[in-house]
């Protein structure tokens, strides 16, 4: 892998700053936390108005007769009391209520998510030279298991040796010739090194049982 790339991309991750995006994950998490308790809140008063309203039995006859005889005002006490009608409008009022938090809540962690995808978009910038050299070192190794495929079918049509090398690459190459997501981009041929090319030219004229021997190019597996 190059140095430069590695210097490159450390120099990057180190001048990154995240700390405003930061920020703003933590402040938006805190408004969903109010948000949650908001609700946790009136789902709970739901709860008491539903176990109210399960159980009505009408005004408090005793409580009436108990302020009457302590020359309490009745009426005062008849009209502080819960209604039912009133329970029933405080109940449509908090789930109203709890559907607009859940808007809000929605909203939020759109926000967060949208701050989080541009966290990995600043940190996929910052390494994106170094995966490209990464890339580039990969491809010529590619570029390399071809050559030495070619080299050992050379070999192996000459001589008929290299079998078991020949067959533990023709997949290799083909993986990284062929398809859609191929390393290398597709190509009808590779031709055989040099220098394995001059080996087996040596071999011209030693025996008539040896054949091929001037191999250039060889045919993708």
């Amino acid at each position: 892998m190059e140095s430069h790339a590695l210097h490159t991309a450390r120099a990057k991750v180190a001048a990154l700053d995240l700390s405003a995006e930061n920020a703003t994950i933590a402040q938006l998490t805190a408004e969903l936390e109010d948000i949650a308790s908001a609700e946790s809140r009136g789902q709970a008063r739901l709860s008491e108005i539903a176990s109210t309203l399960m159980n009505w039995r009408g005004p408090d006859a005793h409580a009436v007769a108990k302020a009457l005889l302590s020359d309490d005002a009745a009426d005062t006490l008849a009209n502080t009391a819960p209604s039912k009608d009133a329970l029933t409008e405080e109940r449509e009022a908090l789930q109203a209520g709890i559907v607009e938090l859940r808007k809000r809540a929605d909203v939020i962690r759109d926000r967060i998510r949208q701050e989080e995808a541009n966290i990995a978009r600043l940190a996929a910038a910052a390494l994106s030279p170094l995966a490209d050299a990464i890339a580039n070192d990969a491809r010529r190794a590619a570029r390399d298991i071809l050559a030495a495929y070619a080299a050992v079918y050379a070999i192996n049509r000459s001589t008929k040796g290299a079998a078991e090398a020949c067959y533990a690459l023709r997949e290799p190459v083909r993986a990284l010739s062929l398809g859609v997501n191929a390393l290398l981009p597709p190509q009808p041929d590779i031709e055989a090194p040099a220098e394995v090319r001059e080996i087996l030219a040596m071999m011209v004229g030693k025996s008539p049982s040896l054949h091929n021997l001037r191999i250039g190019s060889i045919p993708m597996p």
